[in-house]
């Protein structure tokens, strides 16, 4: 136990040492200066208004990140070090969760024909797809793969 609230902790112990800037989780205000999502309206599109964030959300859905920031995270978990995870527990969440689950990892949702891993969220307004090709030392967030 850390005695940190969930947010100071994700900010001190990840966002933080990665380097994710414009990254913040859910603590009660307005999320100021991030995009504005959409949602279905009669055929169209219609702007999201999210107003106020919710500190109950952080866990599940309420960590802002931009796509560089993203990459940052999805990079960290490429590279093999020892860093906010140990590079053996990164290897482990890559891997089948056991025999009876071969297409989930820690987290990750595991394509072996591919040789990806995935992991995606859906929010209102916002949805968000991160995929990384570990053997490739490829990451792809949103549609960009990069290396």
């Amino acid at each position: 136990m850390s005695g940190q609230d969930y947010a100071d902790y994700v900010q001190a112990h990840i966002l933080t040492p990665i380097g994710m800037r414009n990254s913040f989780v859910s603590d009660g205000r307005k999320p100021g200066k991030v995009a504005v999502g959409h949602r279905p309206w009669f055929g169209g599109k219609r702007a999201y208004n999210p107003g106020r964030t919710k500190p109950v959300d952080g866990p599940a859905g309420g960590i802002f990140a931009s796509a560089n920031d993203l990459a940052l995270y999805l990079a960290m978990m490429l590279d093999g070090k020892d860093d906010i995870i140990s590079a053996a527990d990164k290897a482990k969440m890559l891997r089948p969760a056991d025999r009876l689950s071969p297409f989930y990892g820690l987290g990750w949702f595991l394509d072996t024909d591919a040789g990806t891993a995935y992991h995606d969220g859906l929010v209102p307004g916002t949805e968000t797809l991160a995929t990384i090709a570990p053997s490739e030392g490829l990451c792809c967030a949103n549609g960009q793969w990069i290396r």
